[in-house]
């Protein structure tokens, strides 16, 4: 399984099927642990409606479930023997699985009577040992007569054999389609190498490949721009533009030979360099790239031989596609579901095997070069990804090519590599982007303007609280290339990127705004802004990233650089929306909208809710901190927790590492978790100077997100459009400057759509004056959702704030009142006042224990920790209510 919210349902699974095939061997008990996933409200209503007793066991013994954990044990022992034997990547981990528990379910087992096995005593009859084959040997299979190349052409091809499927057929895994097939009448050859078949292919491939992207032409498809003379500049010895591509190349990549750095820079800027320093850098230069040339060459054609010879000692340790032969026995481990390679269809299924494996991290991280994407056992995915984008640059005319005119500032450009994924985690495609490096540019001489709009998260929530309560239809698409479609006012000249060749003195002119330069995404927002505005859509004043339209064809957008949400009511509004939009630009109908801003979105049309959750970023951020199967905690941050600056003599924590946990922290409390609000604005204040105790209470927020990683933000249901505002203030709560907190957070169709947790500015005198101060705080916000709500056509009428301190709602609605309390607060504060006197507010009181405010303003217990998040919409155990 991918996340282990998916338990609930594969266990389901399981029993239904164990159920319809042995209805003589009915399932009676089954032993649990304490997980989360396995004691859900769902689980237990299934099991009781099916008559399945639960045994769990007792906390923190694991033990008491023996059985279970050993079973594990052994096929991840079996899973991890198969792949070291058999010489493949850690990517063929699901089929070493399944076959593991194929083989250990037909031998003999101690619990059983003498010399059976468990295949025997569930189906009463032995099973055919001739079934079993050495995992990951070559396998021969017939190719059928249609698809033969003539009467003397091959009749078989060779497959990696991956197990047996049903009867008398094989699972094989085609490295030419790079899938897994089924396939009868097989040849096997268990001595075969599956490794060097997999590499054979592979190479064949990837020359194929590199030949076509060496062949595309850039001059094919662009503009030739006219031929500028160069003549030196005064004073100046020349520098050639070829000396610029290859120093800034070198520089970019980091291959930088020792004692030339300083003089490459010169050159990469096109300055005056002698020419006895031009010929000896460049000469290092030269013999540097000639040494990592022959290195990377070596594997190619050595490897398969030298890895036989010594298979624990030869491999690249530098490669993050580490393979198996490179690594010993204990050190390979099993990937985690959140970051994989892409698995063979059905490797997750509830029928798989009857051990089912808990998986651990591997690391899969996008390339960083086109060196290291050409090396993986996806290459041939990234060199598709090279060649579609610079197939596309050549259809937009992004560019000319021109000799490089004297004086001009050359600029560098990169390939940038990423996986773009799914809300399930699985692989949606290889994305290959070439970006400026616009850091180079000069302000006045390249560009102007560089301002351009942004989504925030409050409009995204806000847009999906829209959407579930009117019963909208939500789709999304994405704009290929957006930026493309504006032109370039400025002349900017670009070094040709890796992978790329061009004569001597040749550089492209620009003509299109490119990914990275500093102006790009103010001039497609531009474009964008006037396009949209022809086909009818007006922006919106207060968050210019809303645009809605009105009239016979009613829709609502949402605008994130080059992805929109659509909303439009049901019927064929939301299409012909998105008709309007692809016949502006080029792009992708993405559908119904599951996936945006790193936020699964999940939609019940039945009960009108729509959920958001960061489940998979959840998994991420726990690996990435080896925190996956740490001991979970209540609530984010210990009870009455009061941390201060640290101070002489204290234990010091890693401070970058600090620094990178508070930031992933950051991202969950600014998406779909108002809980992670409070213990991130006080984290956030020992970035500079963290210690242990403050590195302990980071730790402690994750072992809280391991119990709670599958929360969901929910809109909708029963709820209707009202905003509803709470705030709250913890006076002096800084014991080091004695500020105190603001909290707030405000609710449209019953879940939270913004909220905040910051220190004040000031030092409040009473806790009536801090929650005064607060009071404004939430006021300007729900300035903001008043504007949004308005601008998507909804009337927006006097917003009741709640607020559990009564001195403070005085204050605020009786300018008169307690003079002396108020006298001294800075003016900038009596704003809220003015505001709820021309009826755009109105305070009244709540209970303490009823203000969900009250978590963004201190660490609080359990019980009303739960409490309160369910009173915003946030379902942190879904399935499970309140203080379980």
């Amino acid at each position: 399984m991918r996340f282990k919210s998916e338990a609930a349902k594969i266990l389901m699974e399981f029993h239904a099927q164990a159920a319809a095939r042995y209805p003589d061997k009915p399932i009676s008990r089954i032993r649990v642990d304490n997980a989360l996933e396995l004691n859900s409200a769902e689980l237990k209503a299934y099991w009781v409606k099916h008559g399945v007793k639960v045994e769990p066991s007792p906390r923190y013994s694991p033990q008491s479930n023996g059985v279970a954990e050993r079973a594990v044990r052994t096929v991840t022992e079996m899973c991890r023997t198969m792949l070291i034997a058999a010489n493949l990547p850690v990517s063929f981990w699901p089929a070493a699985a399944r076959n593991a528990a194929y083989v250990k379910n037909r031998v003999p087992a101690t619990g059983l009577r003498r010399g059976e096995t468990p295949h025997e005593a569930l189906h009463g009859r032995p099973p055919k040992p001739e079934r079993m084959r050495i995992f990951g040997c070559v396998a021969w299979a017939k190719i059928p007569e249609v698809h033969r190349t003539g009467k003397f052409g091959t009749k078989a091809r060779p497959y990696i054999y991956l197990g047996p499927a049903f009867t008398n057929a094989s699972r094989l895994w085609d490295p030419v389609a790079r899938k897994e097939v089924i396939e009868h009448s097989v040849v096997f050859d268990e001595k075969g190498d599956a490794r060097d078949l997999l590499e054979k292919e592979q190479n064949h491939q990837e020359e194929q490949q590199l030949a076509q992207l060496r062949a595309l032409d850039l001059t094919s498809n662009h503009a030739q721009g006219e031929r500028v003379e160069q003549a030196p500049a005064e004073g100046r010895q020349e520098v050639g533009v070829d000396a610029q591509v290859a120093m800034r190349n070198a520089l970019d990549r980091g291959l930088v030979p020792e004692g030339a750095r300083e003089v490459m820079e010169r050159t990469a800027r096109g300055e005056a360099v002698a020419p006895s320093e031009m010929g000896r850098v460049a000469q290092m230069l030269s013999n540097f790239h000639q040494q990592l040339a022959s290195a990377a060459a070596a594997p190619a054609t050595t490897e398969g031989a030298s890895r036989r010879e010594q298979p624990a000692q030869n491999a690249d340790a530098g490669r993050r596609s580490a393979r198996i032969a490179g690594h010993p026995a204990e050190e390979l481990a099993l990937p985690l579901t959140s970051r994989k390679r892409k698995e063979p269809e059905g490797a997750y299924s509830a029928g798989t095997c009857f051990v089912v494996l808990e998986p651990t991290e591997v690391p899969y991280d996008d390339p960083w070069s086109v060196s290291e994407a050409t090396k993986r056992p996806d290459r041939q995915l990234w060199l598709k990804a090279m060649q579609k984008e610079l197939k596309s640059h050549g259809e937009r005319g992004t560019w000319e090519v021109v000799t490089v005119p004297p004086g001009a500032n050359l600029i560098s450009a990169k390939w940038v590599f990423r996986v773009k994924r799914n809300g399930d985690a699985t692989i949606q495609k290889h994305k290959a982007r070439l970006v400026a490096r616009g850091f180079t540019q000069v302000q006045g001489v390249d560009y102007d303007e560089t301002f351009a709009p942004t989504s925030r998260l409050q409009i995204l929530r806000l847009f999906c609280a829209l959407v579930a309560v009117l019963d909208m239809d939500l789709h999304q698409i994405d704009f290929e290339t957006a930026y493309l479609n504006a032109d370039l006012t400025h002349d900017i000249y670009m070094l040709p990127p890796e992978g790329v060749e061009l004569m001597p003195q040749q550089v492209l002119k620009l003509r299109r705004a490119l990914y990275g330069l500093k102006q790009s995404a103010h001039d497609w927002y531009a474009v964008l802004r006037d396009s949209l505005e022809k086909i009818g859509f007006e922006q919106c004043e207060l968050d210019p990233t809303i645009y809605v339209r009105n009239g016979d064809s009613p829709a609502m957008l949402l605008v994130y650089v080059d992805d929109i949400l659509i909303a439009a009511p049901k019927g064929s509004g939301v299409e012909t929306a998105k008709a309007d939009l692809l016949g502006l630009f080029k792009g992708t109908d993405l559908g119904e909208a599951h996936y945006c801003l790193g936020i699964r979105i999940e939609r019940n049309r039945k009960q009108k809710t729509i959920s958001l959750d960061q489940e998979r970023y959840a998994e991420e951020v726990l690996a990435r901190f080896d925190m996956s199967n740490c001991k979970p905690a209540k609530t984010p941050m210990a009870a009455k927790t009061n941390l201060k600056k640290a101070v002489d003599g204290e234990p010091r924590a890693d401070k970058p590492k600090y620094q990178a946990l508070v930031g992933s922290l950051a991202y969950f409390g600014q998406g779909t978790r108002g809980d992670f609000a409070y213990l991130v604005s006080v984290l956030g204040r020992f970035c500079e100077d963290p210690s242990e105790e403050h590195w302990m209470a980071a730790k402690h927020a994750l072992r809280y997100l391991r119990g709670t990683s599958g929360a969901r933000l929910v809109f909708g249901g029963a709820e209707d459009l009202e905003v509803r505002g709470y705030v709250d203030a913890d006076w002096a709560a800084d014991r080091d400057d004695r500020k105190s907190m603001s909290g707030y957070v405000f609710t449209v169709g019953g879940g939270a759509v913004a909220w905040g947790s910051r220190k004040q500015g000031a030092v409040a005198l009473s806790t009536a004056e801090a929650e005064y101060i607060a009071a404004g705080v939430a006021g300007r916000e729900a300035v903001m959702l008043r504007g949004a709500l308005t601008a998507a056509g909804q009337l927006v009428g006097t917003i009741k704030i709640h607020c559990d301190n009564q001195a403070a709602i005085q204050l605020v609605k009786n300018p008169g009142s307690h003079h002396n309390r108020s006298k001294h607060i800075d003016i900038v504060h009596h704003w809220i006042r003015d505001q709820t006197q021309q009826g755009a507010f109105a305070f009244e009181y709540i209970p303490t224990d009823l203000n969900p405010a009250d978590a963004f303003t201190k660490a609080l217990g359990s019980v009303k920790h739960y409490q309160h998040a369910e009173r915003i919409g946030l379902e942190l155990r879904p399935g499970m209510k309140a203080g379980n």
